[in-house]
């Protein structure tokens, strides 16, 4: 499996900087959604915000 990966990412890294790029924000995204998916379930957003004309 580690030789299949090594394979698939050796081939990226010839095809240049816009694949690297574009793996980049693909990885980007990944990330992102499943830090928003695990603070909406965990229930890890602010609360009613408090001004300060309050």
């Amino acid at each position: 499996m580690l030789t299949l990966f090594r394979y698939w990412f050796d081939g990226v890294m010839s095809k240049g900087m816009i694949a690297l790029t574009g793996l980049l924000a693909f990885g980007s995204v990944v990330l992102i959604a499943v830090m928003s998916l695990v603070s909406t379930v965990l229930g890890l957003w602010p609360g009613e915000q408090k001004s300060f004309e309050n």
